[in-house]
């Protein structure tokens, strides 16, 4: 299993989570995001894939969390996302910084690091 080959990868489970708790951003990414071989084609995403803004800002910080090819501005998370995605990235953003040690609970349906 995918998610079992790369549990202690930061990176990957960094995206596997954002995509876990929103599921208009899990459709999208999810065709350039390959969990079998844990590669992303982040640059063919954004060309293809029509995304609001605010969706955009979370798939920028997915690709940013897994490899930093691109950029988040924090004012971006602060002004075009709303309540629950705002809390998802900041969980992920522990998530990456702290990794599995932080405990998992379910909120609304997102992953939670406590």
């Amino acid at each position: 299993e995918a998610a079992g080959k790369y549990k202690n990868n930061k990176e990957y489970m960094s995206v596997a989570f954002l995509m876990a708790g929103n599921e208009e951003l899990k459709q999208k990414m999810k065709p350039y995001f390959d969990m079998d071989e844990g590669f992303f084609k982040s640059a063919l995403m954004f060309e293809k894939e029509d995304f609001s803004t605010s969706l955009q800002v979370m798939a920028k910080l997915a690709v940013h969390l897994f490899n930093n090819n691109e950029t988040v501005d924090p004012l971006d998370l602060i002004g075009y996302l709303d309540e629950d995605n705002f809390e998802l990235a900041l969980q992920v953003i522990k998530f990456r910084k702290y990794g599995l040690d932080q405990g998992y609970t379910a909120k609304d349906g997102n992953m939670m690091i406590r």
